[in-house]
């Protein structure tokens, strides 16, 4: 193990000690809900509540939404890696030589 991720992985293990707390004591939020608070305000404008537009409860709606903004986010950050990391994000080769890359 390199000493530099020392420091990684104390985070990792903070990190899942903490969630485990979390998970063992399930504590329950004293707050409410966004659904719970804008059908209290519907009820005082006399409306009621109705169907979404889009219902994602049924079948795999939202797993297919979910899959394409993924896969948008990844296109995206993908053609843009050098505007997003700069040329140091280039620095691949063991010798730390940057490759012959075009500039954009």
């Amino acid at each position: 193990m390199k000493p530099k991720a020392g420091w990684l992985i104390r985070i990792a293990v903070a990190l899942l000690v903490l969630a485990a707390l979390m998970v063992l004591t399930d504590q329950r939020s004293s707050y409410k809900g966004t659904d719970e608070i804008v059908s209290g305000f519907a009820e005082q404008a006399g409306r009621k509540a109705r169907d979404p537009f889009i219902n994602t409860d049924r079948g795999d709606l939202l797993l297919f939404v979910f899959a394409v903004g993924g896969f948008g986010a990844g296109f995206a950050s993908g053609y843009l890696w050098r505007d997003l990391f700069g040329p140091a994000g280039w620095k691949l080769s063991p010798g730390g030589e940057e490759p012959d890359v075009p500039p954009r």
